[in-house]
């Protein structure tokens, strides 16, 4: 697929077809506009055609044309294909033919390997597995056959050789994500299997096909895990498939919602009580494409997380883009056990009782803030006002959204004026950090920040993101090279700067920026943060050369500045403890002149 994929990618310019739904504005030599993902009223979206990427500052999403359909249009990768094939007038039929080939051999192969593992399930040196399941778990022999829960074997070959004694390709059970290659191995055997001595629980996609599993070891300190999945394939991403869907479909367009769970024996214990319209994400939070694919079928879910704080967590998260998706959503709030598994076991009826009394987003959250702080308290109006706020700023219902400001007015004692403007206030592209915030901080405490970076670093940072996006026109000019030169050696080592000195260097020999070659000297760290910087909001010098090379020099006047600052504080320390050698004394009388230089130099900049 990867020559039909690079065909499409020449053929198709990814801000002609991003545009088409997203209106986008030109901004230096990149395109902003409204994210399509998430709810924002300022645009934090931005497409760079040098790169053929995009980016959202806001919900943190972005990839290529292919991720960007996936994500809008919540189909695999293959569909993508045979979506954008016809108008890139690529043909794929002379293609199709091998492809489809190996894509039906990977669903045989994983569904070979499902029955391998059901039927090793009940070999004799499972015994230990078996029991696991039947009496720790007290999932009941039918509920294995409807799961087709199996069990790998305690060997690094078994599954791999019976696979390829039916006829299946080592390829083919690596692409399948089965077993694992060896790289540079001269065994005979350059490859092992991935799952071993685990219960296997076979994942489907919404046709009802495997296509990976989830794993849970039987050993007390498991290699890799108590739990391990298959890896990304082509087949199974975990973004797009959810637990127990391909059994659930059918009960919840009869009863017209979706119970969502954490994870896969959570939803077996709903099988257990007859409750079947379950699902549970593979090992992640609840995404918008997953919202997607069951506002499908239904648009009202019941939460049913664990009772923790890692649940408690999940459940603002799912939260959020249930409403930003404008999804009926229900809490389900567990009294008397962990999880949904446990209180099966001792209490199965107050499982559907709590599922009966299933809250809306609003009172669960009144419930919680009432649980972190008695309405007594003097702070409580704050603190529930605080909680509840980012959620009724992402309802999308402008009229839902007055009702729930006139209940929480009432709840709070706060007028319906005060609690608007506060509302105001809030940054809808920071909404999921604000949750995240509240979510991890105690009450009493004050909230614990991530360590910001330094000036310095801001910088280094924004020089960097102005030299990704040179103007066309500025490409080899001589005043935009003897700034560039100018450009100091950095006095730390950090990943802005060393991303800096490859710049430097690249424009130093070229004159410009070749993102596709430039690519090929980063190392992984430094590509992202270049795919994020050439997406970086110029604003208006962007389309100003005379200003674009102004700022870019006072970037690189205020660097030196900086770094010469904090060398005139080392060298002060070491000449106050005692050593004043002329060495030392020259170097302070050669900064002190530098940093004068550059201070008038700055000054005249800014006057003129």
């Amino acid at each position: 697929m990867s020559d039909v994929a690079k065909q499409i990618k020449e053929r198709i310019d990814i801000v002609e077809y991003i545009n088409r739904t997203t209106k986008l504005q030109r901004t230096g030599k990149n395109f902003k506009g409204i994210c399509p993902f998430h709810k924002e009223v300022t645009g934090s979206f931005f497409v760079s055609p040098d790169r053929q990427m995009w980016h959202c500052f806001g919900c943190n999403r972005g990839g290529d044309l292919f991720t960007f359909v996936t994500e809008k249009e919540g189909i695999d990768f293959k569909s993508v294909l045979e979506l954008l094939a016809p108008e890139a007038g690529v043909d794929l039929s002379q293609f199709r033919q091998g492809d489809l080939a190996n894509e039906h051999k990977a669903y045989d192969a994983l569904q070979a390997v499902t029955h391998f593992y059901q039927h090793a399930l009940f070999e004799p040196k499972a015994k230990s597995a078996l029991e696991y399941i039947l009496t720790q778990r007290q999932i009941p022999r039918e509920l294995i056959e409807r799961f087709q829960i199996g069990y790998a074997p305690d060997s690094w070959s078994i599954t791999g050789e019976y696979l390829i004694t039916k006829g299946f390709k080592v390829s083919e059970l690596i692409a399948s994500g089965i077993i694992i290659e060896k790289p540079d191995s001269d065994q005979r055997r350059n490859w092992y299997d991935r799952f071993r001595n685990r219960i296997m629980f076979p994942i489907h996609d919404r046709l009802g096909r495997v296509v990976g599993f989830t794993a849970r070891s039987l050993e007390a300190k498991p290699t890799g895990g108590k739990y391990i999945n298959t890896p990304e394939t082509e087949y199974y991403k975990k973004s797009s498939l959810l637990y127990g869907l391909e059994l659930a479909k059918d009960s919840i367009k009869r009863l017209d919602y979706t119970i969502v769970t954490e994870g896969t024996l959570d939803v077996i214990a709903f099988h257990k009580i007859g409750i079947q319209n379950v699902v549970a994400p593979l090992g992640t939070a609840l995404t918008m494409q997953h919202i997607e694919i069951l506002k499908r079928i239904s648009s009202r879910i019941v939460l049913f997380f664990d009772a923790d704080q890692a649940g408690y967590q999940a459940t603002l998260r799912a939260l959020l883009s249930c409403l930003a998706s404008e999804m009926e959503v229900k809490v389900a709030i567990i009294e008397g056990g962990k999880d949904p598994d446990e209180l099966v076991k001792s209490k199965p009826n107050q499982l559907k009782s709590c599922l009966q009394s299933a809250k809306s987003f609003y009172d669960f959250l009144l419930i919680k803030a009432k649980e972190q702080l008695p309405n007594t308290h003097p702070n409580f109006a704050v603190h529930t006002s605080q909680l509840i706020l980012p959620f009724i700023k992402i309802v999308p219902n402008t009229i839902h959204q007055e009702s729930l400001i006139q209940r929480l007015s009432r709840d709070v004692n706060i007028t319906i004026n005060s609690l608007t403007q506060q509302l105001s206030k809030i940054n809808p592209n920071d909404i999921v950090n604000t949750v995240d915030r509240i979510s991890t901080t105690s009450v009493q405490s004050t909230p614990i920040r991530p360590p910001k970076q330094t000036r310095l670093q801001a910088l280094w940072r924004e020089l960097n993101a102005m030299m990704l996006q040179i103007p066309a026109s500025l490409e080899n000019d001589a005043q935009l090279m003897e700034i560039v030169s100018e450009i100091p050696e950095p006095d730390t080592e950090h990943i802005v700067t060393s991303l800096n000195q490859k710049l430097k260097q690249f424009i130093a020999e070229t004159g410009t920026i070749n993102h596709e070659e430039l690519d090929k000297q980063l190392t992984p760290e430094e590509l992202e943060l270049t795919n994020l910087l050439a997406l970086h909001n110029l604003g208006t010098i962007s389309a100003d050369e005379e200003a674009f090379l102004s700022n870019l020099s006072q970037i690189t006047r205020d660097i030196i500045i900086s770094q010469t600052k904090r060398r005139i504080t080392q060298v002060s320390k070491i000449i106050a403890a005692g050593d004043s050698s002329a060495e030392l004394l020259n170097e302070m009388r050669g900064l002190t002149h530098k940093l004068r230089e550059q201070q008038l130099a700055s000054q005249q900049a800014t006057e003129g």
